[in-house]
């Protein structure tokens, strides 16, 4: 098969397993993306693909899991997974031109059909595709019956949600400013929620969370979108009777409360796309469950609607003065339960009298709350073209600098006007690249509720702390780094973090301690995922590793080498498969969608005292650090974080490798030579090692030495497009433009080696 349809279907199955790892059985959404990502690979066919014949089977078997909620699918998600790592095998033995172990693939059939999956009839006809056979053309066509997939019957809408109720939505453009805006919202109290179920009397939290469903209450309305405006109308007197303490926030209410933040950004999802679709109309979503849990939970203390008056939107001055270090949480803990006994004094009059604070801070903390800082929300398509242009200019005023004109002149003025636009030409780039820059809070605030579900699934205590929430990211890499994040944050609670029994025994608190860090460094973004359980077994990890045939046994492998193969495909200690992790799927992809927008993964871990995962990330994808290299007449960047560093060889460093061509012998280690200006076929006169520079590089643990003419320096290189049609060129990842106004190649590592190889 031809090496390009195999990267794509590689892909595929990168993000389709990544996918599968994060889903849960009952999100029917998350499920019907998996079944089409699945179906996408349908579209190979070929005579005896087992890529495709396993993924009619993992359609078949997503198909079931959606038509059949009310089960208990905990099986059905194992064989998901199974599923999953089979096409991965699959994928790997296609690369090799190696089958599949006989009857893996009637094993799983066998399996899926005790579940009730319908599956393909007969023995899979897969083609061997060793080169031998290949050779003498002995391919046998696959012959297998389509499944046949009952279709799932249509629920009979309720009194309230009949099809012919057609809620027209009054204004478009408002509406679509209301979904941001309340979803933002739904995002900002999520996590109060956790922090409610310790301190069910917080009227803080509570006046929040009632803010959120009374704002959504009251535009709903307006916008004619009837049934959101019944659900947050139910929810908001839920949370009023709580407010007003005529009922007791309980884990109930807080189960409630998270199922109902989805069923929010479901309609709020749903609104979307059908504005999107021109479809003015409110989607016809089932409320009346929801309400009738509300009525459930109000019981008898369930009255009709009072009319709620305007709530203060400020922040929280207690919150304020927390913020400002001039007090504790547990101060305004305290001087909330003051004030239930003289409501009329403000916490500001009790903290002063409690000497916990000045008059002073007191009137910083009321400037502040007065003085939020304005804000104007802009199309994200407008910011990145001015992202854009500021980079055009960067660009053009090098161009200037460059200029023969400007580097002889003698004018002084001249030479100290260009200074000075130099100044704030730069100043406007750092300006702009700010701008796409958001706090890391949102996305750490989505694993409070994961840690708290994980924590009740597998009954284990957890501690969570966040540390840097004010640590800014790149706008466009918060989705990139959001799954590989959620997965790592399961692995700690299975893996890492031990029962409350295991951990008493170990003379640890029952309670595991898991803490979510963020901060800058030299130019990075680090985020550390750290917990204190029992920490990496090497010598598990290593057994495991020889016995799947991942390594070679023998080998003298250091301890961060060791804790690396938990990176690699299929990789799994667990002793059984759980609905958290354990399915030896994920790991490996955690990696590569990491290192896609050049980031690194680092492990540190100690016997029995826990692991931290450390994600490396660069602050932007707009730009690169890059060693500019010269080869003949041409100069090519190469990432700064792929280079181990650079030297001049010896002649007897020389060797040839039989079967693997040439190589460098580097303090005992051989390195693949790679000469670029054969791979890219350009004319040099350094031909001669001795003459040459070599960059050791490395990628995903292949390293090679590039031979290159020269070292010109490191640069900070601004990332440009190849455009569509140089875009599958191997061996480049990008270019840009150097100061004297030629275009400067970015290489791709992985790309290099691969075309070297094949070689």
């Amino acid at each position: 098969m031809d090496t390009r349809i195999i990267e794509e279907i590689a892909a595929k199955i990168d993000e389709l397993a990544l996918k599968a790892v994060m889903l849960e059985a009952t999100d029917v959404g998350g499920m019907g993306d998996l079944l089409n990502q699945t179906e996408s690979l349908l579209g190979y066919e070929s005579p005896g693909n087992v890529i495709v014949i396993i993924s009619r089977s993992l359609c078949s078997l997503v198909e079931t899991i959606i038509m059949n909620q009310d089960q208990d699918l905990s099986r059905h998600m194992g064989m998901m997974a199974k599923g999953v790592s089979l096409l991965q095998e699959g994928l790997r033995c296609m690369k090799l031109g190696d089958s599949l172990p006989a009857g893996s693939i009637e094993s799983y059939w066998e399996e899926l059909r005790e579940l009730g999956v319908e599956v393909e009839s007969g023995k899979p006809q897969v083609t061997d595709s060793s080169p031998e056979k290949t050779q003498t053309d002995e391919v046998q066509k696959v012959a297998v019956e389509e499944a046949e997939v009952q279709e799932p019957q249509e629920r009979p809408p309720s009194e309230a949600e009949k099809p012919q109720e057609q809620n027209l939505i009054v204004d478009s453009d408002t509406c679509y400013e209301f979904i941001t805006e309340t979803l933002s919202n739904l995002e900002e109290v999520e996590p109060l929620v956790v922090e409610l179920e310790s301190d069910p009397t917080n009227k803080e939290i509570i006046g929040a969370i009632f803010r959120c469903f009374h704002t959504a209450k009251g535009v709903s309305g307006f916008l004619n979108l009837r049934r959101m405006n019944r659900y947050t109308h139910e929810s908001e007197n839920l949370l009023d009777e709580v407010r007003n303490d005529r009922i007791h926030f309980d884990q109930r209410i807080g189960d409630f409360l998270f199922e109902g933040f989805d069923f929010l950004r479901e309609m709020l999802e749903g609104i979307r796309a059908n504005l999107d679709k021109s479809i003015p109309y409110e989607p016809d979503y089932d409320v009346d469950p929801g309400i009738q849990r509300i009525h459930a939970l109000l019981s008898d203390t369930y009255q009709p609607e009072v009319p709620a008056p305007d709530e203060d939107v400020r922040e929280p001055i207690g919150r304020i003065l927390v913020d400002m270090k001039r007090v504790t949480p547990e101060d305004i803990d305290s001087a909330l339960e003051m004030q239930k006994e003289t409501p009329s004094k403000k916490i500001g009059e009790i903290l002063s009298a409690e000497g916990k604070v000045t008059g002073k801070d007191v009137d910083e903390a009321l400037n502040r709350q007065k003085s939020a800082e304005p804000t104007i929300r802009v199309a994200t398509e407008k910011l990145d073209h001015i992202v854009d242009m500021v980079g055009e200019l960067v660009i053009a005023q090098a161009l200037v600098a460059e200029n023969p004109v400007i580097q002889q002149t003698s004018d002084q003025k001249l030479v100290k006007d260009f200074s000075q636009l130099n100044r704030i030409t730069s100043e406007l780039q750092k300006t702009a690249m700010s701008m796409r820059m958001v706090p890391i809070r949102q996305t750490f605030q989505k694993m409070v509720r994961l840690v708290r579900d994980l924590s009740r699934k597998s009954g284990k205590l957890v501690d969570l702390t966040m540390a840097g929430e004010d640590t800014e990211i790149d706008r466009n890499l918060v989705d990139q780094v959001y799954d590989p994040l959620v997965h790592m944050v399961r692995n700690a609670m299975d893996h890492g973090l031990e029962s409350p029994d295991e951990r008493v025994s170990a003379g640890k608190s029952p309670s595991g301690a898991l803490q979510l860090r963020a901060y800058h460094q030299g130019g990075h973004l680090f985020i550390e995922i750290a917990e204190d359980g029992r920490g990496l077994d090497r010598d598990k990890i290593l057994k495991k590793a020889i016995d799947r045939g991942l390594v070679k046994p023998g080998g003298d492998y250091s301890d961060n080498e060791v804790f690396n193969f938990i990176f690699l495909p299929g990789f799994s200690t667990a002793e059984r498969i759980t609905d958290i992790s354990g399915r030896g799927v994920g790991m490996d992809v955690v990696k590569k969608f990491v290192e896609k927008v050049r980031g690194i993964v680092e492990i540190k871990s100690t016997p029995g005292r826990g692991s931290t995962f450390i994600i490396k990330l660069p602050l932007t994808l707009a730009i690169i650090d890059g060693i500019v290299v010269m080869v003949g007449g041409e100069r090519y960047i190469i990432p700064a974080q792929s280079v181990k560093e650079s030297l001049q060889a010896r002649k007897d460093q020389y060797i040839t490798v039989s079967g693997k061509g040439e190589a460098i012998n580097i303090r005992g280690k051989i390195f693949s030579l790679i000469r670029l200006h054969r791979i890219f076929d350009i004319k040099t006169e350094k031909t001669s090692l001795e003459d040459a520079i070599l960059a050791v590089v490395e990628y995903e643990n292949r390293e090679a030495c590039l031979m290159v003419d020269d070292v010109v320096g490191k640069q900070e290189v601004v990332i440009k497009s190849l455009g569509h049609r140089l875009s599958k060129v191997k061996g480049f990842s990008g270019g840009t433009i150097l100061g004297d106004g030629r275009v400067g190649l970015i290489l791709d590592i992985k790309g290099v080696m691969d075309i070297h190889e094949n070689d």
